[in-house]
């Protein structure tokens, strides 16, 4: 089979090209080679190689290939994170275009390697393929927007595949040391200490980049109907390690090391990022892209002491500077006494429509916004995100669009800020079942009101909106 790899110069990349010209294929690269100075110890795989941007690949560059593994991308969340709209740029809309060339040019076979960050917060539990996608970076939301737009190309000839992987680790010419196990090894070979920016709890799934090789190869060699349109799930449940272990394992195997614990807050003399970086103390919310245009995900930034932290979770300045609502109407708190309470999927329409800012004061909840505007490329898509006590993140719903909330823990209390003065007489709502809108709730639904259980379908245009009753919506 006739192969064309892009992003054969990166770190997986240059790794999985020797293993599927083994295999019998001949491989095409196409790669940017944007980190040609970075190669770590002897040699490059040689193939043909187009030496260019993802986003500048034309149709005679896919003549006479017959599946494509695409590795091409900004990779991770931190670099992610630094240009949001670059990274959609190039992960999501430049994946989507590949793929509809592809498909145009009789490419028969599309192998995406996307991520478990698409999974997120998504609690202590194993989440197999079928879990609720909640992704929160830039980077993780550009793969799960490539996901959705490429399965909408599969058909009889045209068979995407997407391989979900694990953190990757191993050595390769092009090795990068920003993910997780590589960098605690190359801490401790380099000074001597493992460093543990936690307290060491948090767990990361891990797969090898051979591994991730075999796999995509498996993907694209597998029979169509075994793979066609799926995602799949790259590691091994045993490969799931919490931080403490991994850094036992990396002082177990690099001599005389010893582990250093750094959480937050607790930094070495002279390297406290808020001696260092004055400036960060004037940038107090952090704001996540989403792939509904105009909500964000909202992290307030935490100074941190010895007597907790400091953190700003509203600034007119901020919000104007983005060009979002600054307006603040009304505060409201929610408190629900069962795990699986549904509340929503609630708007006010115009005149009144409103803005939310939603917080989880106490327990958590997996909060869910739906677009209503007719006019935005995401109408009828949904997003949803973990909210809750500990993580602090709150969500900003911009009007036109619908909110609600499952209850993940007993005894959640909820804070919300309006822009709008609640209106009985614009006050309305879609179902949280809606197969319209797919809504994938993460948890089972235990108490519902009688309101939100009979709001009509979304798709029914004749049957009246308006509120049965007056009262307050959450």
């Amino acid at each position: 089979m006739r192969v064309l790899v892009t992003g054969h110069k990166g770190y997986i990349g240059t790794a999985m090209v020797p293993m599927l010209r083994r295999a019998g294929h001949d491989v095409l690269g196409l790669d940017s080679d944007l980190y040609r100075n970075s190669t770590y110890g002897t040699g490059l795989p040689e193939v043909p190689e187009l030496i260019k941007d993802i986003r500048d690949v034309e149709k005679t560059d896919i003549e006479g290939v017959d599946g494509i593994i695409h590795l091409a991308g900004l990779s991770n969340d931190t670099l992610g994170d630094l240009d949001p709209d670059l990274t959609y740029e190039i992960n999501h809309a430049a994946s989507v275009r590949l793929a509809a060339i592809a498909k145009a040019q009789g490419v028969s076979r599309f192998v995406f390697a996307s991520s478990c960050s698409n999974y997120g917060a998504a609690g202590a539990g194993m989440q197999d393929e079928t879990a609720a996608l909640n992704p929160i970076t830039a980077y993780a939301i550009s793969k799960v927007m490539v996901e959705r737009d490429v399965a909408e190309l599969a058909d009889d000839t045209f068979t995407p595949v997407f391989m979900r992987n694990a953190t990757a680790y191993g050595v390769s010419p092009r090795i990068r040391f920003d993910i997780v196990l590589n960098n605690l090894t190359a801490w401790a070979y380099t000074t001597g200490q493992v460093l543990l920016k936690s307290d060491g709890t948090p767990w990361r799934p891990l797969v090898h980049i051979e591994d991730i090789s075999l796999a995509a190869m498996a993907a694209l060699e597998a029979p169509r109907e075994i793979v066609h349109n799926q995602a799949f799930n790259v590691g091994r449940n045993a490969e799931n390690y919490q931080m403490r272990r991994l850094a036992d394992i990396v002082k177990e195997t690099v001599p005389d090391c010893q582990i250093n614990h750094q959480p937050a807050g607790e930094w070495p003399a002279g390297q406290d990022p808020a001696l260092a970086k004055p400036a960060r103390r004037g940038r107090s919310m952090i704001f996540r892209d989403t792939p509904l245009p105009g909500a964000y995900v909202l992290e307030p930034e935490r100074i941190e002491d010895q007597r907790g932290f400091f953190a700003r979770i509203w600034c007119k300045n901020e919000l104007r500077a983005r060009g979002l609502s600054c307006e603040l109407a009304q505060s409201n708190v929610g408190f629900s006494r069962r795990r699986g309470t549904l509340r929503g999927l609630h708007f006010q329409r115009p005149p009144h429509a409103e803005v939310k800012i939603v917080r989880c004061t106490r327990g958590s909840v997996f909060d869910v916004i739906v677009d209503l505007r007719p006019e935005s490329p995401t109408y009828r898509r949904w997003f949803g995100v973990e909210l809750s006590e500990e993580n602090g993140k709150m969500l900003y719903v911009p009007e036109g669009c619908a909110q609600g909330y499952l209850t993940l823990a007993d005894n959640t209390e909820i804070y919300y800020h309006t822009s709008e003065f609640y209106h009985p007489e614009s006050a309305s709502g879609v179902r949280y079942d809606d197969p319209e809108f797919g809504v994938a709730w993460p948890g089972e639904i235990a108490v519902v009101s009688q309101q939100d259980q009979h709001w009509p379908d979304h798709s029914d245009r004749d049957r009246p909106t308006a509120l049965a009753e007056q009262g307050e919506r959450h």
